[in-house]
């Protein structure tokens, strides 16, 4: 006697193309997405190592974001330190030509434009955050316009606003690092040579201006001595951005690295292979037809069809 089928087999070929829908779903969404599973559940116990693999990322591209960020300050104020250092530098060597030549001529006016472009400077803000004043970056840090307020101000100092907590990031687990300058480190010693010579310049013994007296030359070549000394003062701090400025780029370039083996290290574990992906939906899509196949032919069977 032949066997006809009988719900058992007609529920186990169901669940068969059941199966097979799922694997060809499963199939066709790791094609679409490139990854393996869409829940951490899909990658069994792999998924605690996804997990952290994927925090640490976070946290290094992180800590990359905040150190470009540094870098890009240091920049910019290496591009101050140095247009500071080029006007110093010229004021300085109009005090060699005006002691070389024994005589002045617009000596106070250079004097002015230099102490000027200084504050310029040093009042520098980016969106309306005061660069140089260290947490108080909502306040200039230099408080004087011209000349006169220098002459004017008790001390050199007495001009600076600034206060003394300079700003830091979080560059790496463990490491910070300060990036931010203070206007009064970087010119408090400038201030109080040009103040100097400003207050001799608007004394009794000035105005600095024609044919020099010989006491104002000999005043000139000691406060250009002076001056030297307080050059040397801006470039160390120059020096010192420059040092910043290149270990942070080593810095990037490391967590740039780390950041690169740990997409390859998650990808490798996440990332489907497209190739196999393909092959295997074009298999499963074969079963899934053969199932519905079946499926259709149990389903048309009866005992009508062997009276």
């Amino acid at each position: 006697m032949t066997r006809v089928s009988s719900f058992g087999h007609n529920q186990a070929m169901v669940n068969s193309l059941l199966t097979n829908q799922s694997k060809v779903f499963e199939d066709q969404t790791q094609i679409n997405t490139g990854k393996k599973s869409n829940q951490y559940s899909g990658f069994s116990r792999e998924a605690n190592t996804l997990l952290g693999a994927k925090s640490l990322l976070s946290r290094t591209e992180s800590y990359k974001s905040s150190t470009s960020q540094v870098l890009r300050q240091l920049d910019t104020n290496d591009q101050h330190l140095s247009n500071m250092e080029t006007v110093v530098d010229d004021l300085r060597q109009t005090m060699i030509d005006t002691i070389g030549q024994g005589e002045a001529y617009t000596f106070r006016e250079a004097l002015d434009v230099t102490f000027q472009n200084l504050v310029g400077a040093l009042n520098s803000n980016i969106g309306g955050v005061y660069m140089f004043s260290g947490s108080r970056s909502d306040v200039k840090p230099v408080d004087a316009i011209g000349l006169t307020d220098l002459i004017n101000a008790p001390t050199a100092n007495s001009l600076f606003q600034n206060d003394q907590k300079r700003p830091a990031a979080r560059i790496d687990e463990g490491t910070t690092v300060e990036y931010g300058l203070l206007a009064d480190e970087i010119a408090s010693d400038i201030f109080a040579v040009m103040k100097t010579i400003a207050e001799y310049d608007d004394g009794v013994n000035g105005p600095i201006e024609g044919e020099l007296t010989s006491a104002q030359k000999s005043f000139l070549q000691a406060e250009l001595l002076n001056l030297d000394t307080a050059i040397e003062g801006l470039r160390n701090v120059i020096a010192e951005n420059g040092t910043r400025n290149a270990n942070l780029e080593d810095k990037v370039a490391q967590h740039q690295s780390n950041a690169n083996f740990l997409e390859i290290f998650i990808s490798d574990i996440e990332d489907v292979d497209l190739t196999e992906a393909v092959t295997r939906l074009q298999n499963d899509q074969v079963a899934l037809e053969v199932s519905y196949s079946i499926v259709g032919e149990l389903g048309k069977l009866s005992l009508l069809n062997y009276l």
